[in-house]
């Protein structure tokens, strides 16, 4: 349903897990890096047509190690953003990133 589309790395929350904790998790499995998370940047509901989600964004930076280069990724601006297919979810974010001055 999703399938195609851009997206943040990260993922789902085991049962138990801290926030945090699975972000460095998932960022870890997905680009090789633990981040340093900076600050929480907010977070949205969102209800697709089979299931909602409760999405979460932080600010984090690479921590001195570099990101794995994977197919399909890009570092982008926020101007470039409508070149790009996101989940709306992820649209719900970028106003919550927009409102903060975008470099949050």
């Amino acid at each position: 349903m999703l399938g195609g589309l851009w997206e943040f790395p990260g993922g789902k929350v085991k049962n138990g897990e801290l926030l945090e904790v699975a972000l460095k998790r998932e960022i870890k499995e997905e680009c090789g890096v633990y981040p340093s998370i900076i600050k929480r940047i907010g977070a949205v509901d969102h209800a697709y047509s089979h299931f909602s989600i409760t999405f979460h964004g932080y600010h984090c930076i690479e921590n001195g190690e570099k990101i794995n280069e994977v197919d399909h990724s890009a570092w982008i601006t926020p101007d470039q953003i409508d070149q790009y297919s996101f989940p709306k979810a992820n649209h719900k974010l970028f106003k919550i990133i927009k409102e903060q001055g975008w470099y949050v």
